[in-house]
């Protein structure tokens, strides 16, 4: 049985790291990820049946207004708009129920543990994955061409070249590259002792976030780094670590600064596509909400960029506005920034009672959300089962801190 249940997550974490590919391998006509979906909620039903009682979660209220809200949208939804758009709109809020899954099955502290190393884990082979392909489209290796166009034709990510003539490889997952290398710093520089693995970890998955040539994950790095800057003062940084990071740091920047500069110069203005569609799509959505600024216009509003029409938008906070309206938005706010708030507590709570390991696991998952949060705005995350999966995670993994350490 227990090789069941980590079989369950492995995948769930697998899918959710690789960026949803599990949606693109079909068996009998239905995606591994919808099968996984699917038997991992019978799952749920039949435990809880079994065992007569359903566990109380701290976060109930947070999950409770979520399903509000999503309700409340797919009513509204099914009345402005066509029900096949509602049906693609709604399916990726439905991920919120693995929730149940990841909670019933991460019950123990070991198995914080050792699901939580197990993203890392994905997230640094995510990583060299990325160089390795990166290497191959310069060298132009021949399997790269029936890669890139696998990765572009199922949505996995998109491969093309930036202005500077290099390549740029967008992966959906590449966010938790991210949060995992926030975490790798964490874990250097508040730890007494470290190995040469964790120097070797964050310099891998630093490498990679460089060579996606993608503004929203260099400013999600950069944003997550200054707010972990703000905990130094409950992390005893270690002053010599933290020069050798500063160190590795300034290396990096006279390397690759002026690419940084070259593709953030070309990417913000008109000329550039990318730019240039997100910056006509965010004013139709703007216009589209002040019509209907209280309620919205329901999940699976399709909205018009350029002659394309499109039910989940890019900047995905617009599209909260637009869908939800004012009030919704408020509910789905407080829905996130209860999680917030909640895992930051936690992690005061274990600085007061020294347990290191389980503060970090904490601050990451504090600082990751806020990640999310900040990617949401270039890259939809809080609406796909990408962002929900990683709240999800980040909710089972610390309520179980909380009852099993903290216990108030």
């Amino acid at each position: 049985m227990k090789s069941k249940k980590s079989f369950i997550i492995y995948i769930l974490l697998i899918d959710l790291v690789l960026g949803g590919a599990g949606r693109y391998l079909q068996i009998f006509g239905l995606s591994a990820r919808m099968i996984i979906f699917i038997l991992s909620l019978v799952y749920v039903i039949f435990k809880t049946i079994k065992s007569g009682r359903i566990k109380i979660c701290v976060y109930n209220k947070a999950l409770i207004s979520f399903f509000v809200i999503i309700a409340y949208g797919t009513i509204i939804g099914i009345y402005n708009n066509v029900l096949s758009d509602v049906y693609q709109g709604l399916t990726g809020y439905l991920y919120i129920l693995t929730i149940y899954v990841f909670y019933i099955e991460i019950d123990t502290i070991e198995k914080c543990y050792k699901y939580f190393n197990f993203f890392n884990k994905l997230a640094v082979i995510s990583s060299m994955f990325l160089i390795v392909m990166y290497i191959m489209i310069l060298n132009g290796v021949p399997i790269y061409g029936p890669l890139i166009n696998s990765i572009n034709k199922n949505g996995i990510g998109m491969v093309s070249y930036a202005s500077n003539g290099f390549p740029r490889i967008f992966l959906k997952g590449c966010i938790f590259i991210v949060i995992s290398a926030i975490y790798y710093v964490i874990k250097i520089l508040s730890h007494e002792k470290s190995s040469i693995k964790d120097y070797v970890c964050l310099v891998i998955l630093t490498i990679s976030i460089f060579m996606t040539f993608t503004m929203g994950f260099w400013i999600s790095f950069v944003v997550g780094l200054i707010i972990l800057t703000l905990f130094f003062y409950k992390l005893n940084i270690k002053r010599k670590k933290l020069v050798i990071v500063s160190i590795m740091t300034i290396i990096t920047l006279i390397f690759v600064g002026s690419e940084i500069k070259t593709v953030f110069m070309q990417r913000m203005n008109f000329e550039d596509p990318s730019f240039n569609y997100k910056y006509v799509q965010t004013l139709n959505m703007i216009n589209l909400f002040y019509q209907k600024i209280f309620l919205g216009w329901g999940i699976g509003k399709r909205i018009e960029t350029l002659n394309n029409f499109s039910v989940n938008q890019e900047n995905a906070w617009m599209q909260f506005l637009v869908n939800f309206g004012s009030l919704g938005l408020m509910c789905y706010l407080y829905f996130v920034f209860n999680i917030l708030l909640r895992t930051l507590k936690l992690f005061n709570k274990c600085v007061e009672r020294k347990l290191y390991n389980v503060r970090d696991i904490t601050l990451t998952f504090f600082i990751g959300i806020i990640i999310i949060v900040v990617f949401n705005f270039s890259n939809p995350m809080l609406n796909n089962p990408l962002g929900i999966g990683f709240l999800c995670f980040s909710m089972a993994l610390t309520n179980t801190i909380e009852n099993e350490i903290i216990g108030d």
